[in-house]
């Protein structure tokens, strides 16, 4: 019940979504009605979310939008949307129109994969005898593909061209159906679909055209809004407090790599790292060095992974197989890279490496 209760509270949320970006996308159209862009924006609103098939009434709102948006000589994308809309429409005549709006989009670009394969399966099914001329033309359009296959993409389409000739569309649908899905996954094909089906925030603007504010009123706004911040001392039993005093430079890092954070800080004439063994545990001083005066900052970097003493690689463990399994694996823990420190100021630079001992230390 509590999970049903969820999905009801979900849909609800998207349904109130689906119908605020509706509102807004119309609200475009109104102020915007001869752009295709604005007409496309709404059809999504309208389809998103629908079932298979569709809401009528959502098809056809969606529909009319992608008819205006169509209009425009050369416009693909919309006219690639009415086809991907409409191919599972309960209704014949929005399937033709989607058919058609698809070959309107693949003679506007013959050389868009994705159109291609789409178009030549919706001649196959339709036994469309225009279908040689595709045929013909994706020989020259396949180049590229032809090695990055081990399938022979020319000879499913002379397969094709042939079966046309002895009138076997069958044949011609099983085989243009085989090439639609062999370059489906190239990248080449990927790419080509993002071309005919972008993504609508690509399309987002970052400010409106002047003309688009004639005549809104103006909004009243306080640019000082104040967010309430409050601080409060932590809680020093989960973090007790580093005695340090004059840090000028400090890093948390895992230097000795047991899982936990340790505190990297430059004091004056001094680097220091300090640890813990146990989150709730006190910070002991694991290690430290002087530096020359004028050396006030650090960065952490692997400077020493390559060398001639150890593997480069990074931290492993090797686990034997005994009753202690874990002791083991920790025992048998090595370390071959570090992360080293590059402390630096007006008086120069300093490379200092960070080993671990036989204890790990």
């Amino acid at each position: 019940l509590a999970e049903a209760a969820a999905d009801d509270v979900r849909d609800a949320a998207m349904r109130a979504a689906v119908k605020s970006a509706i509102d807004a996308a119309e609200q475009l159209v109104d102020r915007q009605p001869d752009a295709s862009t604005a007409h496309w924006l709404a059809a999504l609103a309208w389809m998103a979310e629908q079932p298979v098939p569709p809401d009528p009434e959502a098809l056809q709102r969606a529909f009319v939008h992608l008819e205006a948006a169509s209009a425009t000589a050369g416009e693909v994308v919309a006219r690639y949307a009415l086809f991907d809309m409409t191919q599972h429409a309960d209704d014949p005549a929005l399937v033709a129109r989607g058919q058609a709006a698809l070959r309107e989009a693949y003679e506007a670009a013959p050389n868009n994969l994705t159109l291609l394969r789409y178009w030549l399966v919706t001649q196959a099914r339709r036994q469309d005898k225009d279908i040689v001329k595709t045929l013909t033309d994706a020989k020259a359009v396949i180049q590229p593909l032809k090695k990055r296959t081990t399938i022979d993409l020319e000879q499913l389409l002379q397969d094709a061209y042939q079966a046309v000739d002895d009138g076997n569309w069958q044949v011609v649908f099983a085989k243009v159906s085989g090439f639609s899905n062999v370059i489906s996954s190239d990248d080449f094909t990927r790419s080509d679909l993002k071309r005919v089906a972008p993504h609508p925030l690509e399309f987002v603007l970052h400010r409106f055209s002047d003309e688009f504010y004639v005549g809104l009123p103006e909004i009243d706004w306080d640019e000082s809004t104040a967010i309430a911040i409050q601080l409060r001392p932590a809680d020093e039993a989960k973090w007790p407090a580093i005695e340090a005093s004059g840090v000028t430079d400090l890093r948390a890092i895992d230097v000795n790599f047991d899982n936990a954070v340790d505190v990297v800080s430059i004091e004056p004439k001094r680097l220091k790292i300090h640890t813990r063994d146990e989150a709730a545990a006190a910070w002991a001083l694991a290690a430290e060095t002087e530096l020359p005066e004028g050396l006030d900052q650090f960065v952490m970097a692997d400077l020493f992974m390559v060398d001639s003493t150890r593997r480069p690689m990074t931290p492993t463990v090797s686990a034997a197989r005994d009753e202690d399994a874990a002791a083991a694996a920790e025992a048998a823990r090595r370390f071959d890279t570090y992360q080293s420190v590059i402390a630096f100021g007006p008086s120069g630079l300093r490379l200092i490496r960070v080993d671990l001992d036989e204890a790990d230390a």
